[in-house]
């Protein structure tokens, strides 16, 4: 965020005429693992009306038949 521009009349310019996402994945690799997001950086993307999205992936698991399975 440092390297965008602060400017919140751009931000909002921006947020009117498009969708903006922020996107991240999170793969665990082992059940019940956490993860946060500073409030900090919680506040730079509520100023610049940016939403979070996360998807959070599970580890695989192993089946009777050896295979790894995804979820």
């Amino acid at each position: 965020m440092a390297q965008m521009t602060s400017n919140f009349e751009v931000w909002a310019t921006v947020t009117q005429q498009y969708e903006v996402d922020l996107f991240c994945g999170w793969f665990m690799e082992v059940s019940n693992e956490g993860v946060s997001v500073s409030a900090h950086t919680m506040s730079l993307l509520a100023e610049r009306g940016i939403d979070l999205s996360l998807d959070i992936y599970g580890p695989d698991e192993e089946s009777d038949s050896g295979k790894v399975e995804s979820y």
